[in-house]
């Protein structure tokens, strides 16, 4: 094969990267609203003043401690099936309900007490009974967590309660809020699709911060009286028909509820929307109970508007296109959308599914799948099991299933559990929703099937794809970068999630890289499936450094400063709400449930999501990275290419940066060479289709090596 220094005569890189760092205090760096607040109180302090607040409309907060001890012989499950028994007799007693209903609490446990907090109309004072919880030694972060809850559940319910009867069931059922159906008339089988949001509540005994998340539900419901019990609890909707909800339906099939909405489409009914409403009802809770807090702002300090691209993407090696398809077309129609992919891809070759022994390893691969309608996916086992992941099909094959995956999934499985022989082959998946569309004919009328498609960005994120991986798995080098010299480790992990990991359930990749007058060169990576064995032999990995590895995580190791880099995202990192300045739910109430798009931020109800173009960047180009330095750590923005539209979709997470010596100190972040490099090869275009690029090409490698 051509070496790509002969490929490159006219001084053509693989990468251009700006010859410094921009590094600069940013144009733009309004105050953004976030769900976190700071508590200054301690967790007694705040349990005490909580459970303080007069109650509403008769109903207060109370609580039961039951003493359950488990016998040898019993297994868990069996045992907690026996302790929800008995605790929901004892609600149905003390709550007088006439039938045995499920009640939804939450349960802390202390030894062998059990602690079940509720909402009753005849609570007992609380220094009844908070001594004794105290006394027990229950965790007192996570009571405050719970009666917090409460407090929020009472504030909404009694909200509802000027709108509609709300009835003593409800009170301790599960609440949803944001509800709203999707469409006004019921589709062809009668059914309505009503979209909620859950909320959960995370008071850290670390930090001593809080925060929340809204999770997205979406109910099957048909045209009935509204407001009824369910299986799923209470959900109320203002203004709408009544509807019975039939059951919970899978969200990523059915759920259309949008993050945001602007101009000309209502506010209310987007997810933005209820996450104001539940900040501002947090906000309000804490002030009344006089607790002593800040709520989290978002500020820039530092923007970085350069971002690395690729200056080509033609590949060196044959590419073959397997089509995999199984779509029921008629196959004249399959035949021209094969041939027309060949052509756009300018492939060599289409052929029939092959075991991945029987690939060439010479060769690219581009692996036509037939996307499924339920979740999006191609991954199945069997006809009627869709999977959501390659982990998923990967321990479904460890279980001795792998013949009954998809044939994709079969690749992707045999590459990871032989990674020493097969890293270095290129493959890469493609889904197809349909090779055919209907259009109409603008004078017959006459409607006729025609070829649908594959859309631009689509096609280029496929050479985009098969572009890297060659450079990355075959040729190893990337030139181009303009960046001191330096020995790094790219670091992935796959794993389960919690401490019980059984046999194989870890999976780490350590790939060595060196940049060297420009060049990085890329060594043999090596997986690990032993998690011991990894911290043992990958630099940086120590438990005094990494103190937990977790799935999906990336770390870059810098071999020569000693210090180990990573980006992460949890409950605890800011999300952006809105402007800190002025609050969404009032403009919007006073400009008739509508928010407008401005950007400047004097005006803007969604800073850093909307900005100014940078006055250096191309017409429609808004791709900037914003970075609140805070301490050591840092917090990273990256905004959209273009501008959102009205209706948004999603929403950007906002990352944190950590810098941590190989010995387990904290270090200065920004002040790190890894930093740099990590900042600076965030791209706009090697990226996840329809995504924001907040990823450095050097993830994108190190997962590449993972899972390719």
């Amino acid at each position: 094969m051509t070496d790509v220094t002969e490929s490159q005569q006219h001084n053509e890189t693989d990468v251009v990267m700006a010859a410094e760092w921009g590094l600069q205090p940013p144009d733009y760096a309004p105050k953004a609203r976030t769900q976190l607040f700071d508590i200054h109180d301690t967790a007694d302090v705040m349990l005490e003043k909580l459970l303080q607040l007069p109650s509403t409309n008769g109903w207060g907060i109370d609580a039961i401690c039951i003493t359950k001890v488990k016998e040898y012989s019993m297994k868990w499950d069996d045992f907690f099936i026996e302790l929800h028994r008995e605790i929901q007799n004892i609600l149905s007693l003390k709550l007088g309900a006439k039938n045995n209903r499920e009640f939804q609490y939450q349960t802390l446990r202390k030894g062998n007490s059990y602690l079940v907090m509720f909402l009753s109309p005849d609570a007992r004072p609380y220094h009844q009974w908070v001594n004794e919880l105290k006394i027990k030694g229950f965790d007192q972060y996570k009571i405050a967590q719970t009666v917090l809850g409460l407090r929020l559940k009472l504030h909404f319910l009694d909200n509802a309660g000027k709108y509609f009867e709300v009835s003593h069931g409800a009170y301790n059922s599960e609440i949803f809020l944001g509800a709203v159906v999707q469409k006004e008339e019921p589709d062809k089988r009668g059914n309505y699709y009503v979209d909620a949001l859950q909320s959960d509540l995370f008071y850290s005994p670390d930090y001593g911060d809080l925060t929340f998340t809204l999770k997205g539900i979406c109910f099957r419901a048909k045209a009935e009286e509204l407001g009824v019990l369910s299986d799923y609890g209470r959900i109320l909707i203002k203004g709408k028909k009544s509807l019975q909800l039939l059951e919970k339906v899978d969200g990523r099939k059915y759920r259309k509820m949008p993050y945001m909405r602007f101009a000309s489409k209502a506010y209310s009914g987007c997810k933005n929307h209820a996450e104001n409403l539940v900040q501002n009802v947090l906000g309000d809770i804490l002030s009344q109970a006089d607790i002593a807090f800040s709520p989290r702002v978002f500020c820039a300090t530092h923007s970085q508007l350069d971002f690395l691209t690729t200056n080509i993407k033609t590949l060196q090696r044959p590419l073959v296109i397997i089509d995999n398809l199984d779509n029921g077309e008629e196959p004249e129609a399959h035949q021209r959308f094969i041939h027309y992919l060949k052509k756009e891809l300018d492939a060599v070759d289409i052929i029939s599914p092959r075991e991945l022994i029987d690939l060439d390893k010479d060769v690219n691969y581009l692996v036509l799948n037939q996307s499924k309608k339920i979740n999006g996916s191609s991954i199945s086992l069997g006809e009627d099991t869709f999977l959501n992941s390659t982990w998923q099909a990967l321990n479904e094959a460890k279980a001795g299933k792998k013949g009954l995956l998809d044939y994709y999934s079969r690749l992707k499985v045999d590459f990871i559990l032989d990674f020493e022989k097969n890293h270095q082959r290129v493959f890469q998946g493609c889904n197809i929703e349909a090779i055919e569309q209907n259009k109409k004919d603008p004078v017959t009328l006459v409607v006729k099937k025609v070829l649908n498609p594959v859309s631009v960005a689509k096609l280029e994120m496929i050479r985009s794809e098969l572009w890297l991986k060659e450079a990355v798995l075959v040729r190893k080098k990337l030139t181009g970068f303009s960046i001191n010299d330096g020995e790094y480790i790219l670091v992935s992990i796959r794993c389960s999630s919690s401490g019980n990991r059984r046999g194989n359930d870890f999976y780490g990749v350590a790939t060595p890289v060196v940049f060297s007058h420009g060049v990085m060169n890329i060594a043999e990576p090596k997986m690990y499936t032993d998690e011991n064995d990894f911290r043992n032999n990958v630099p940086g990995m120590n438990i005094n450094c990494i103190d937990k590895l977790r799935d999906d995580n990336f770390y870059l190791v810098d071999t020569i400063n000693q210090v180990v880099i990573k980006r992460y995202n949890t409950v605890r990192i800011p999300r952006l709400l809105g402007s800190a300045e002025r609050c969404s739910l009032q403009v919007a109430e006073d400009n008739h449930d509508k928010i407008n798009k401005f950007g400047a931020a004097d005006k803007t109800c969604l800073p850093y999501y909307l900005t100014p173009k940078p006055k250096s960047h191309a017409v429609s180009q808004y791709q900037q990275l914003f970075i609140e330095k805070r301490g050591n750590e840092a917090l990273l923005f990256c905004t959209k290419s273009n501008q959102p539209n009205q209706i948004m979709d999603r929403a950007t997470l906002v990352y944190n940066l950590v810098a941590t010596t190989f010995d387990g100190k904290e270090a200065d972040v920004m002040a790190q060479p890894a930093t740099e490099l990590l900042l600076r090869t965030l791209t706009y275009d090697t990226t996840r289709y329809n995504e924001v690029s907040q990823t450095s090409l050097l993830e994108k490698i190190s997962r590449l090596m993972l899972h390719n």
